[in-house]
């Protein structure tokens, strides 16, 4: 199996586990977990239990980056 995720902004930032399983071309999700903002989660771990994510403390505004007039 193959394990993947994503983040979503709306209605609130989340991120989401998704599982690939072999043979499948399909992606079933395993658990979304509420953030308290948006973060730039770019790198995970997978141990035999559990699915270990960094999430840095720089939470960015994404109406700033949209209106480009605040920073990020």
């Amino acid at each position: 199996d193959g394990y993947t995720y994503g983040i979503s902004r709306s209605p609130f930032p989340a991120l989401t586990v998704y599982r690939l399983a072999q043979g499948r071309r399909q992606l079933v999700e395993v658990a979304s977990y509420r953030l308290g903002g948006f973060f730039p989660i770019h790198d995970m771990m997978l141990t035999k239990n559990y699915i270990v994510f960094i999430v840095p403390p720089l939470e960015i505004s994404m109406m700033g980056a949209f209106l480009q007039n605040q920073p990020v």
